[in-house]
């Protein structure tokens, strides 16, 4: 039964149910949810950002997790319970969002109306969340001196995180909701929108893990915050978003690839510096309580900017669609402003936490290799 309790086994687990139920290839089926329901492209931005806030707003899975760990925990309070309760959750959730999602979208059930589609959406990427709370804790405690490799709010340190977090992972999420739409309006073919889709999921992927692994580089090397590269981060995918905007050749898939790992970084770097200023005791809350910005930042970008601007140029072409690069300039281009001023807001967490990082962090590390 040893193996069962190994961290490394653990881990390995926690790799496996990572790649199931992911929200991240909303954009492979999103034109056929468009096309079969009959949406413009507001209203399937507005079922994307469902998607969103059922996949980053995880306060539920912090609270059961809290309270399973506390309840099954043994006296000596050095273990984290039963996760395996909150993967169950998670699992049903799964499996009932997306079921009816593809009935809905296969004609076995009559088409649903916007609402309920959206809370179809909703269950099958708020599963997410379960299993992404048990599997980040976990991770974190079982791996604490290493945690951005593997993986207070009254505090101003708590409203910086969130503000860049909307910056960042609100512009990533909502580029990665609408790629199959901007390779149809670039005229891009269905095996080309395929691949961009599979390589953005590869980004973001390497990102997270690169991301994890360079924060740890420069933190146990060069002794600098990880907040710094968080900056560094959202300033790269801001180049990302012009690059998109600028519609040359091949523009897709440069500025996939900034935007893929840049995005993938900040949530590598967003649990670990969540930890670390916070502590573990309660980072299962404040960690999904500061998710709730990508959901919002993924609403403010997907629907009231890149959805209306679309519509608004799509106007009097047949069926809701646009063609050409003017489509979505303007909405990266606002995209990528945010993106600097989320390097901007990471630059100010950086400067002021790091004291707290040479007085805390640092020397917690050093005694710990000792």
């Amino acid at each position: 039964m040893e193996i069962f309790t190994n961290k490394w086994a653990a881990t390995v687990a926690s790799i496996w149910i990572q790649c199931s139920g992911t929200t991240y290839t909303f954009s492979l089926y999103s034109s056929v949810i468009k096309s079969t329901q009959g949406y413009n492209q507001s209203t399937l931005d507005t079922v994307a950002a469902f998607l969103d806030i059922g996949g980053d707003i995880g306060v539920l899975s912090g609270l059961l997790y809290s309270a399973v760990a506390s309840k099954h925990s043994p006296p000596s309070g050095t273990q984290l319970g039963r996760p395996w309760i909150v993967h169950l959750a998670g699992a049903v959730q799964s499996f009932v969002g997306y079921f009816f999602t593809w009935a809905a979208v296969a004609g076995v059930i009559p088409r649903p109306p916007v609402p309920a589609m959206c809370l179809f959406i909703f269950l099958a990427a708020h599963a997410q969340t379960f299993f992404n709370t048990a599997n980040v804790v976990c991770g974190i405690q079982n791996f604490p001196y290493h945690g951005g490799t593997i993986v207070g709010i009254m505090k101003v340190y708590f409203w910086l995180l969130f503000v860049a977090m909307v910056c960042g992972m609100g512009t990533g999420v909502a580029t990665i909701n609408n790629m199959s739409q901007m390779g149809q309006s670039l005229g891009y073919k269905t095996k080309e929108i395929n691949s961009l889709v599979a390589l953005l999921s590869i980004w973001n992927f390497l990102g997270r893990l690169g991301g994890g692994y360079l924060s740890d580089l420069l933190l146990h090397e060069r002794r600098w915050g990880r907040p710094l590269l968080m900056a560094i981060t959202q300033a790269t995918m801001g180049i990302g978003h012009i690059i998109i905007a600028s519609g040359f050749s091949g523009n897709l898939y440069f500025g996939s690839f900034l935007v893929g790992i840049c995005f993938g970084s900040q949530w590598s770097l967003m649990p670990i510096i969540t930890s670390e200023i916070f502590g573990v005791l309660h980072m299962a809350t404040i960690f999904n309580t500061i998710t709730v910005a990508s959901p919002i930042g993924s609403y403010i970008f997907s629907v009231r900017i890149i959805g209306y601007i679309y519509d608004k140029e799509a106007i009097g072409e047949e069926n809701n669609h646009c063609f050409g690069i003017h489509c979505f300039r303007l909405s990266f281009l606002i995209m990528a402003f945010v993106a600097f001023l989320g390097c901007a807001v990471a630059l100010i967490l950086f400067f002021r936490t790091k004291r707290f990082y040479q007085l805390v962090v640092l020397r917690r590390l050093d005694y710990s290799l000792r």
